[in-house]
């Protein structure tokens, strides 16, 4: 698939890592090495283009989606390409897939696994511009305790 409406050519601003990692084994997922909920999201500044690089080095694939922003595939395992605009990914196992976006909607936004039982158990961060309004953004705190429920571990 490739992109009807292209992003413009433009060189990133900033490049950030995305590092899917986890077991069925300890059935704990990370990003970046870590499991959600804590602070260490995707830092962007409002007007930059941003490329995020998805290395996948777990055994199964992930749809990685992104709340809030479009992006365009740049990159699949070194091979360029100038797939189709999308908020969703399919990152196959042991593959590392480049993606570009312009970051021009400024707040805190979710990027997670699609597979939610993935997601819930840490398979998440956020995508969070500098100055951004953070009163709500409680990644202390699991879902269950944002809403009320008291959950048995």
């Amino acid at each position: 698939m490739s992109a009807k409406n292209p992003l413009p050519e433009k060189a990133p601003d900033r490049s950030l890592p995305c590092v899917l990692g986890g077991s069925m084994a300890k059935y704990v997922w990370t990003v970046n090495g870590a499991a959600y909920p804590n602070r260490d999201g995707l830092d962007v500044k409002d007007g930059e283009r941003v490329e995020i690089t998805v290395r996948n080095e777990t055994g199964m694939a992930h749809p990685m989606h992104l709340h809030g922003l479009d992006f365009e595939v740049t990159e699949i395992d070194g091979k360029t390409v100038h797939g189709a605009v999308r908020d969703n990914l399919l990152v196959p196992p042991k593959s590392t897939i480049k993606v570009i976006f312009d970051a021009n909607n400024p707040g805190v936004w979710a990027f997670h696994c699609h597979i939610l039982y993935h997601a819930a158990v840490g398979m998440f961060t956020v995508l969070k511009y500098d100055e951004a309004d953070t009163q709500f953004w409680q990644p202390e705190k699991t879902l269950t305790e944002i809403g009320g429920v008291k959950a048995e571990r």
